[in-house]
């Protein structure tokens, strides 16, 4: 009987347990390498892809337009939403390599820091006031405020 199962054993189970364990060897480098690959490789690869490389150093630059107002002046009650209409089409796009945006200070309270610092910076006299800062230019806006008036400036003041 034992030489029944020997024979059995030598002619087909020890050729199976020779595949048996190439097969457990060969899961267990290919779940070696799936974890190498994920932990060491993959993890350096999360970088975000540029959408325009050949512009990468000029990307990202703000143009801001400053809207310099106060509630009690008529002319800003008339010119609010002129501002409106221009900030809803043009905040965050981007316009000749320079993001736009759209910055409202309230000048109403005489005793606000912040308002009174721009206002002296900037030299505001009267309201409403709109200035346009792209790079280290500002660009005084003289004209009657219309939406349209303020997308020509903006065009015009980031080329």
């Amino acid at each position: 009987m034992s030489s029944i199962i020997q024979l059995i054993y030598n002619r087909y189970l020890r050729r199976v347990s020779y595949i048996i364990l190439v097969i457990i060897l060969l899961v267990v480098f290919v779940l070696l390498g799936v974890y190498g690959y994920k932990k060491y490789y993959e993890s350096n690869q999360k970088t975000k892809p540029f959408d325009d490389v050949a512009n990468a150093n000029t990307r990202g630059k703000p143009a801001e337009v400053l809207f310099f107002f106060a509630n009690w002046c008529p002319h800003c009650k008339n010119a609010k939403p002129e501002w409106y209409k221009f900030k809803e089409e043009y905040e965050g796009k981007k316009i000749n390599g320079w993001q736009i945006q759209c910055i409202e200070i309230d000048c109403t309270d005489e005793n606000n820091e912040t308002s009174n610092k721009l206002i002296a910076e900037y030299k505001v006299e009267s309201y409403p006031t709109i200035i346009m800062v792209v790079g280290d230019n500002k660009i005084n806006f003289d004209s009657r405020v219309t939406s349209s008036a303020l997308g020509q400036l903006v065009v015009s003041g980031t080329q």
